[in-house]
């Protein structure tokens, strides 16, 4: 049977969680779910009727900026590709939404068998990318919520790598983008061949989620594979109101582009979001 894995990062509001499931509910449809460890909720009441649903037991306490994303994202693909051989594999955050449905994704995954849905970013310099994955941070687990004392080691330690021989080398060139991605089988088995390669490259920096999919995609044969890498968001397939560096909330004309649009999902929903976009 065609089958699809979904795999969903979620922190917060179960109840959002469950309509999501229930929006993936279907036939050729596996949801496997890593919930963050600091989460107030353990998902046993989650269910779904058509799909199988997994729960991954291992919960990472999840930061943003840290590494501690990469490995729930690694360990979701891992659980995934261990049971089955799935045409492609989605990853989400539990405030994500299928925008037209799963009948939508697979027939579109169909039309464009082999392709790897990751986006890339056009609008960033070497500048950032030397900044980012070019030395390792100090506090990485502290980057939204920092001390000015940590905020000030921090500074001071990565600026120090700016020095001749004191950064990191990456053996790769270097590409970021959207984190949420839709990759083929061969491709997520390819990531989990490099797992070693990437906690020595990619731990200790700053936003390594952003990338990771990028950066292999980009300095393998699967290059030739990428969607579209000329716009970040189609590249994905993801609806992101993404303006001048923030996440702006949904408009009432979003939610008619997102009807009318080709993409899979939209982000970030709030269960409110869900209930007007299902009402158009």
């Amino acid at each position: 049977m065609y089958r699809h894995a979904f795999l969903i990062l979620a922190h917060e509001s179960e109840n959002q969680l469950q309509s999501l499931l229930t929006a993936l509910d279907a036939e050729g449809c596996d949801v496997y779910v890593h919930i963050d460890a600091k989460s107030g909720f353990d998902g046993m009441s989650l269910t779904m009727r058509n799909g199988q649903l997994y729960i991954l037991s291992n919960r990472i306490d999840c930061r943003w900026g840290d590494y501690s994303l990469v490995e729930a994202e690694l360990n979701l693909i891992e659980e995934a590709s261990r049971n089955a051989d799935y045409a492609y594999l989605h990853l989400i955050s539990g405030t994500d939404y299928p925008l037209n449905g799963v009948g939508h994704i697979f027939d579109y995954c169909k039309i464009n068998s082999g392709k790897e849905f990751i986006g890339f970013s056009q609008n960033v310099t070497d500048r950032e990318l030397e900044w980012r994955y070019g030395r390792r941070f100090l506090f990485c687990r502290d980057f939204q919520n920092p001390s000015l004392v940590k905020r000030m080691m921090g500074r001071i330690y990565a600026s120090l790598q700016s020095l001749p021989d004191l950064g990191r080398k990456i053996d790769a060139e270097v590409r970021k983008g959207s984190q949420w991605c839709s990759i083929t089988s061969e491709f997520a088995r390819y990531v989990l061949s490099r797992r070693d390669w990437i906690r020595k490259h990619f731990s200790h920096t700053y936003c390594p989620d952003e990338a990771v999919m990028q950066t292999l995609a980009w300095n393998s044969r699967f290059r030739d594979r990428i969607f579209d890498v000329a716009d970040e968001f189609r590249g994905c397939m993801r609806f992101i109101p993404w303006v001048d560096g923030c996440l702006r909330p949904f408009g009432a004309e979003d939610f008619t582009a997102m009807k009318q649009s080709e993409r899979f999902f939209g982000r970030k929903f709030s269960l409110k979001d869900i209930e007007t976009y299902e009402r158009l």
